[in-house]
């Protein structure tokens, strides 16, 4: 009786190349990007009260492409958003989320909607005269979705607009929205 033989070499080359080749491309052409965004936040729970637009804020992100169309994202975020009462100084938040994103391509542009969770930090700054402190320092957790549109400036260099949502699970139970304009780097 004959022992069973090993594949040759030749044959296990042409298996390795084929399985390499099999692989979807998707998996190929994965893209990363890093960027920043800043934005103004409307912290009244409406973006069509736009009298509630009267703090700022800004975050970096990386991003990983899924697939042609999927986006994850992770964020870090710093913005204020005003105090519950009034004569209450303003609340800074230190946010830290992860979103996916379904995005619609065009020629020289893709939209899409996002939404995902996250953490955030509320930090009451410091009162400044005839302000008193209403809010005590909490982390919560949340949800946060939104629009955004990316604009293509080049193969690696993309201007992105975006609106967001954020309903944080606080004891306030601050909803804020904020709107904003960003720049991409993809590696």
């Amino acid at each position: 009786m004959r022992a069973f033989r090993t594949p040759s070499r030749t044959l296990r080359r042409a298996l390795l190349l084929a399985a390499v080749l099999a692989v979807p491309s998707s998996l190929h052409a994965q893209s990363f990007a890093v960027g920043g965004n800043i934005f103004a936040v409307n912290d009244v729970g409406s973006a069509a009260i736009t009298s509630g637009f009267q703090t700022w804020g800004g975050s970096v992100f990386g991003e990983l492409t899924l697939d042609r169309h999927v986006v994850f994202q992770v964020r870090g975020e710093r913005f204020s958003v005003r105090g519950s009462g009034m004569g209450a100084p303003n609340i800074r938040i230190n946010a830290a989320t992860v979103t996916v994103a379904y995005l619609f391509s065009e020629d020289w542009f893709s939209a899409g909607l996002f939404a995902g969770f996250g953490g955030y930090f509320l930090r009451p700054a410091s009162p400044g005269p005839g302000e008193e402190v209403v809010d005590r320092n909490e982390e919560a957790f949340g949800f946060c979705g939104g629009l955004i549109t990316i604009f293509e400036m080049g193969p690696r260099w993309d201007v992105r607009v975006h609106g967001m949502g954020h309903l944080i699970r606080s004891n306030a139970s601050r909803k804020p929205i904020e709107i904003g304009l960003g720049l991409a780097y993809h590696f």
